[in-house]
């Protein structure tokens, strides 16, 4: 999933504000990271949520392994 597709399923998801999403994207391009990146390292989404949405939504289940 690129950024983009992140973006858009993030908004329709919910799981991020519109303003949060903005400035992670705006960081994006600040720290020259993924947007998958900056959410999970500016602490916006724990990395598990944010994979067991993706998850769901893409009809999977999502196994913790850490």
């Amino acid at each position: 999933m690129n950024d983009k597709e992140l973006e858009e399923f993030l908004l329709k998801s919910g799981l991020l504000s519109k303003d949060a999403l903005s400035g992670a994207i705006a960081d994006t391009y600040k720290l020259k990271r993924s947007l998958e990146e900056v959410i999970v390292d500016s602490n916006l989404l724990p990395r598990s949520v944010l994979y067991e949405t993706i998850a769901k939504d893409r009809g999977f289940s999502y196994i913790n392994l850490a």
